[in-house]
């Protein structure tokens, strides 16, 4: 549980660098849109991208919850976050 925690804590301290710098830097954000542009939606092209709130909320839930519960969690959210933007 600590090691899990601990890499979702590295992964959104490198996320916050990298959506600050994107946000900031035009160039770089052209750059990191042509690469990873197919995966994200128009309206987060210049403002912070929906993946920071997700990786926030799996650190929370390890955080908090018993492995069985955040693992289940973080299952769900894999599995339906996908087919809600999918389905609408």
């Amino acid at each position: 549980r600590a090691i899990i925690f601990s890499g979702l804590a590295i992964a959104n301290i490198l996320l916050i660098i990298v959506e600050t710098i994107r946000l900031q830097n035009q160039k770089f954000n052209e750059i990191f849109w042509s690469y990873l542009g197919v995966l994200m939606k128009e309206k987060e092209r210049n403002r912070i991208t929906a993946t920071l709130p997700y990786l926030l909320s799996n650190a929370f839930v390890v955080a908090i919850y018993p492995p069985e519960i955040a693992y289940l969690a973080m299952f769900f959210l894999l599995v339906g976050d996908p087919f809600a933007a999918y389905f609408g």
